[in-house]
């Protein structure tokens, strides 16, 4: 489980997004250490209406085109609702001072991504995914992406530190917050059924 405490280690595996977060938050402990007051926050997938075409929201629009495959790895996620209602709270005037100079992670619930697939499509009423996407497959398809874009110019749409999270598993404590604080975090199957309504409003605007 992983925790405020959890250190992080440098890997292959891990994104050039994920190593710029961790450095960027580096600073910020080195400003600390220097007399800044600061409160982290981390949160884990950020679940919530926004572009279709980027970040977790392309899982709404890739589902609602059809999507056959399936992972059976585990992660956590979040409502953007509350990793928003989290910072006000943190930075809030009677809170800051207890807040201050520490992390926070902020997470929901753990859920395999096969369940985060078959709630969002059941939400879309669309089928559900059918196939299970093995380690074998999806190093195959991160190949071919990378070689459709050497020849198009375009960004890889899967790359190989995406594949390498599919199916592995990593649970995260989002509870440090709710025990020194008087938050709760909304489940995760209503941020679906709201996102997802979006996504079907949207659709209908096209």
């Amino acid at each position: 489980m992983v925790t405020e405490e959890t250190n992080w280690i440098p890997s292959k595996k891990i994104s050039g997004y994920s190593e710029s977060k961790f450095f960027s938050e580096t600073e910020i402990w080195r400003g600390i250490e220097e007399g800044l007051d600061a409160i982290i926050v981390n949160p884990s997938i950020i679940f919530g209406p926004a572009n279709w075409e980027t970040g977790s929201p392309k899982m709404f629009k890739t589902i609602w085109d059809g999507l056959k495959f399936y992972t059976k790895g585990i992660t956590g996620f979040v409502d953007v609702q509350d990793v928003v209602k989290a910072m006000v709270l943190l930075m809030g005037e009677t809170n800051f001072e207890t807040a201050k100079n520490q992390r926070y992670l902020l997470n929901s619930e753990n859920l395999s991504y096969q369940n985060i697939f078959f709630q969002i499509a059941d939400a879309l009423e669309k089928p559900r995914p059918k196939y299970f996407a093995s380690n074998l497959l999806l190093g195959f398809v991160w190949r071919a992406a990378k070689f459709a874009g050497l020849i198009t110019g375009k960004p890889a749409f899967i790359t190989r530190e995406t594949v390498s999270n599919s199916n592995a598993i990593y649970k995260f404590d989002g509870s440090k917050i709710t025990r020194q604080f008087n938050f709760e975090y909304r489940p995760i199957s209503e941020t679906i059924q709201q996102t997802a309504a979006f996504l079907k409003k949207d659709m209908k605007n096209i």
